[in-house]
């Protein structure tokens, strides 16, 4: 992750060392954890950072220190940073999750990331109907879908999600050309067969469901209609 990137993103007002120094400002210390379990990460990066800028404008971040996490998941820094975040493989890292800006008063500053997850979803055609479905990723204006014929079903290249979390999972069924509207008679179910439910539509023109996927791990549904 661009650190120059982190601090446009998070906005944080303009940061000097050398101004204030009467103020007591506590080395960042705290976990790596797991988003959903708090599981403890060990071997993670975690970076610590100054950052000058303006709020919401340009800013500059330069690295300061780096260290590890232990089997705990601890971390500690021997001076004061503006910002730190972790990094560690199958989880991901970004300015929404990971990155935390101090102010110099957190006694403890733990970092949270999510792990890596992944959806699989088969789409089957058990209507009667040559229907057209269009999966999130391949929707806009014009775009062709994936035509299943009676009895015909195929599964969808397995989406890279963010774990221990629910995932909003939105599609498309058209015949025709049209959307189709009611989603009676469209059913999710999950690998082993007990049903997931049905979609909703509430405010959106376009059949979707949630769907909790633990993380390191591949949930597999199937769509059928």
């Amino acid at each position: 992750m661009s650190l120059l990137v982190a601090g446009a993103l998070l906005g944080f007002p303009a940061c000097d060392l050398g101004l204030d120094d009467a103020v007591h400002r506590n080395p960042p210390a705290g976990r790596v954890i797991e988003t959903g379990t708090g599981t403890p990460i060990p071997g993670a990066r975690v970076i610590l950072s100054d950052c000058d800028g303006e709020f919401l404008g340009n800013s500059n971040c330069v690295m300061l220190d780096s260290t590890q996490s232990d089997a705990s998941g601890n971390y500690a820094f021997t001076r004061w940073g503006f910002m730190v975040n972790a990094q560690k493989e199958g989880y991901f890292t970004d300015d929404n999750t990971s990155a935390l800006v101090l102010d110099g008063s957190e006694e403890n500053t733990d970092i949270v990331l999510p792990p890596y997850a992944w959806l699989e979803v088969k789409l089957k055609n058990e209507s009667g109907a040559d229907f057209e479905i269009i999966p999130p990723g391949t929707g806009g204006s014009g775009t062709q879908g994936i035509c299943l014929t009676q009895s015909m079903d195929t599964v969808m290249p397995a989406l890279l999600i963010r774990g221990n979390q629910n995932y909003k999972y939105l599609f498309s069924i058209r015949s025709g050309g049209v959307s189709l509207q009611d989603t009676g008679g469209i059913y999710i179910y999950y690998e082993d067969g007990s049903l997931l439910g049905e979609p909703s539509l509430e405010n959106s023109l376009s059949p979707w469901f949630s769907v909790y996927c633990p993380g390191h791990d591949t949930t597999k549904i199937t769509i059928a209609y």
